[in-house]
């Protein structure tokens, strides 16, 4: 046994067993690969050359000489955010506590109106002016060339159904039972 711990399992170590032992390197090439630390790790007493398309979970090799080929993180200065934060700490304290009660359970409303499902040959230039109420707009089309067609929302007109399938027409007739 060895007093560094023993040197077995997956991953790739290369460790110094014992101290008069020599430091050991690794050269790992993966032309046309990922070099993967994964969980199991990289470990290498001495230096190490990678050379791959990529190399992936980087945080997970560890090296006692020097490094060649392996990604490094650094880390953001947050010296800025530090002082962003105390300054909004410092605005919120000197804010008198809202009186009475806050409803912060209550629901938002979003309102959304759709303008139009594209279509049309793009001939009439003219855009909706805001006096138009929605039910005096222009009726759009649709290309009749595409694999996706819209034919109704909801029930169906009598000329919207003829434009079904056969089968299409079944499936429609047994959802609406």
């Amino acid at each position: 046994m060895t007093p560094y711990g023993p040197a077995s399992g997956s991953g790739i170590a290369v460790l110094r067993a014992l101290p008069d032992a020599p430091l050991s390197n690794v050269d790992l090439i993966a032309f046309e690969g990922v070099v993967n630390a994964g969980d199991a790790g990289i470990r290498v007493s001495g230096n190490i050359n990678l050379a791959a398309v990529a190399v992936i979970n980087a945080s997970n090799i560890t090296v006692g000489g020097t490094a060649t080929g392996v990604p490094t993180i650094t880390a953001p200065n947050i010296g800025a955010l530090t002082t962003a934060s105390n300054t909004a700490g410092a605005t919120q304290a000197t804010v008198p506590a809202a009186t009475g009660s806050t409803n912060n359970n209550q629901a938002s409303i979003i309102i959304v109106e759709v303008v139009g499902y594209g279509g049309g040959d793009g001939s009439d230039t003219r855009g909706p002016s805001n006096e138009q109420s929605p039910g005096n707009r222009a009726p759009r089309s649709y290309n009749l060339n595409s694999p996706v067609q819209v034919i109704g929302s909801g029930d169906l007109t009598a000329a919207q159904k003829q434009q079904l399938t056969a089968p299409e027409q079944k499936n429609y007739d047994d959802a609406l039972r």
